[in-house]
């Protein structure tokens, strides 16, 4: 899944998917396409980053150093979340209950305040989607 999240981070992703599907139903009845509404959801506010507390600081820590090289890599949707998830986390470190506190301790509230998307690709997207209605059918 074209997620950042730890492979061993399971609930996250079941989470993820779960907000995403609830996404889904606000905004497919007013979509043309199945693939129109799965790119509403997708850029539909998300609950959190869904990202891990570790990965987001290995990532944002050479960022606020000033070094951006390793975006340069990563898919559209990544680099847009952690371009995202850097200016939240300058925001909050401008915040006094955050002032003097450092990177590290500042992202893991961050990652869990709302995010303006889900930041996944059309790819994603799809295999969530299949997944999502196969794990509905056998519940019933």
């Amino acid at each position: 899944m074209g997620t950042t999240m730890e492979r061993g981070n399971y609930k996250q992703i079941e989470d993820m998917r779960s907000a995403l599907m609830d996404a889904y139903r606000k905004v497919y009845r007013f979509c043309w396409t199945q693939q129109e509404a799965w790119e509403k959801a997708v850029r539909s506010e998300a609950p959190r980053y869904y990202v891990s507390a570790k990965s987001a600081y290995l990532v944002l820590l050479p960022m606020a150093r000033g070094d951006r090289s390793h975006l340069e890599g990563m898919v559209p949707e990544k680099k847009r979340m952690y371009e995202s998830l850097f200016e939240r986390v300058m925001e909050a470190a401008q915040r006094p209950e955050f002032l003097g506190c450092s990177l590290r301790s500042i992202i893991p509230h961050v990652i869990n305040e709302k995010a303006p998307e889900f930041f996944i690709g059309s790819e994603s997207i799809r295999k969530t989607f299949r997944h999502m209605r196969r794990r509905q059918r056998t519940k019933i």
